[in-house]
């Protein structure tokens, strides 16, 4: 399960404890609407080299970065600091942001990679996706 789920399914106990309040879930919304930049990258430098970064690297460096953000999310979700005179849930957003960048970059990586398959690995990632 990817950050971005996790954190929603938490969202009731976390406006609790974060300095944001009930104003928490718009600023996770934004965030994630942030990290769908990252496909859209992706997509613009596939157009000039397809792929950009050979696929076991880019496969490799998702899975990993997911990995140590879900580590650093459940160990530093209550960081606060104080951005613009007001104090800011920072480690809960911003690896909401990367979570959010890895997940949205995951789908236009790994469809063109299965595609390079058998027929039955795109069903598979198919089902898989739409759990």
């Amino acid at each position: 399960m990817a950050p971005r789920q996790l954190v929603w399914v938490e969202l009731a106990l976390l406006v609790e404890k974060a300095p944001e309040g009930y104003a928490l879930a718009s600023h996770m919304a934004i965030a994630l609407q942030c990290a769908n930049i990252f496909p859209l990258i992706y997509s613009l430098l596939a157009r000039w080299k397809d792929p950009p970064i050979p696929y076991h690297i880019s496969v490799g460096v998702i899975l990993a970065t997911g990995i140590v953000a879900c580590e650093l999310l459940a160990a530093h979700w209550d960081y606060v600091a104080v951005v613009f005179g007001a104090p800011r849930s920072v480690a809960l957003l911003g690896l909401l942001f990367l979570g959010g960048a890895l997940d949205c970059t995951s789908s236009v990586v790994y469809w063109p990679f299965v595609s390079e398959f058998e027929e039955a690995y795109t069903a598979t990632l198919a089902t898989g996706e739409s759990l």
